[in-house]
């Protein structure tokens, strides 16, 4: 079962508060986050999906210190998966709204499909497996957010195994400015065991949160 769900518009405050607390046992499907900056100037916006029981961390943000323009509205249109809760901050206290709106759904469809966050953390500078799908899977999106004030460099691709870079790359050595974020929309199935990989060019400086759905909870 599905419901309309919105979160918000509130101001943000200048430390990071919780927006929404996910109910146990459900999944909050976000699909478009609205940040109005009403300010004269620019202001920066920070989000987090936190896991139960985790704090606001820059492991778990998928939009760090990112700048809105004054007088701006910045649109995030998304197909993610979010459990446990959503955070938020900006630099000043009052003066951007925040608004999410989605779906809230019970964890597992009529199918008996999960649709969950399957990846949360930093992506490590060499390559590793993010995720290995516990049965038949299907990728939904990704996000790559660079906590940074310098640029890096990351790539994302998904194999059955040991990873042959050449022949199944998703993300190829993709430069990300500081404190921006790469959003992408997939419909990647992973076979049993199939698995999803990236590598950074630094450790502990780009998160990756990554949305699929499976039989697996």
């Amino acid at each position: 079962m599905a419901l309309p769900r919105a979160v918000g518009p509130s101001f943000l405050d200048d430390s990071a508060e919780e927006l929404y607390d996910i109910p146990s046992g459900n999944v909050f499907h976000a699909k478009q986050i609205t940040l109005c900056n009403q300010d004269v100037v620019a202001r920066t916006v920070t989000l987090h999906n936190v896991a139960n029981a985790g704090s606001p961390t820059a492991s778990n943000a998928f939009l760090h210190e990112a700048e809105i323009p004054a007088g701006t509205t910045m649109q995030l249109d998304l197909d993610m998966a979010f459990d446990g809760s959503i955070h938020a901050l900006a630099d000043e206290p009052d003066l951007v709204t925040c608004s999410i709106d989605g779906l809230l759904m019970t964890s597992a469809n009529e199918m008996g499909l999960y649709y969950l966050p399957r990846v949360r953390g930093f992506i490590p500078n060499a390559a590793a497996s993010m995720w290995t799908a516990d049965g038949l899977s299907m990728v939904k999106h990704i996000v790559v957010c660079n906590t940074d004030d310098s640029s890096h460099d990351f790539s994302i691709w998904r194999r059955p195994g040991v990873p042959a870079i050449d022949d199944s790359m998703l993300v190829l050595t993709r430069t990300l400015a500081a404190h921006r974020s790469f959003f992408m929309s997939v419909e990647m199935v992973l076979p049993d065991g199939g698995q999803l990989w990236a590598d950074a060019d630094a450790p502990s400086v780009l998160t990756m949160i990554a949305s699929a759905v499976g039989t697996d909870s």
